[in-house]
């Protein structure tokens, strides 16, 4: 897997939830952790600076979690893929996986 495909993957899927039947985010949402702990595997791996990259992944599943139905469903959607965003923003900074992303794994 390329990181930056997985990342691109998750900006896919995720931008996509809003439009989704119920059932559908399920499906979107089990994908998406299935991304993430993909990514998780790989920052430990790479020895690369872990607690920086799992900061962002937990925003993103949190912002998943209730764009699925499944979290606190105080915040907008909007709010929730801005924060998604953000922390796939924040995973391509050389401080997590900027310097890897054509890296196959």
């Amino acid at each position: 897997m390329r990181i930056g495909a997985a990342l691109d993957a998750l900006d896919f899927v995720v931008s996509g939830m809003p439009k989704l039947e119920r059932r559908q985010k399920l499906d979107a949402y089990a994908t998406i952790q299935v991304i993430v702990e993909r990514l998780r595997a790989i920052g430990r791996a790479r020895g690369l600076s872990v607690s920086l990259i799992n900061a962002q992944l937990l925003k993103i599943q949190f912002s998943v979690e209730t764009l699925a139905g499944l979290g606190p469903t105080g915040a907008s959607e909007e709010l929730q893929l801005g924060d998604v965003r953000a922390a796939l923003t924040a995973l391509t900074s050389p401080d997590c996986f900027g310097l890897h992303l054509d890296t196959n794994e």
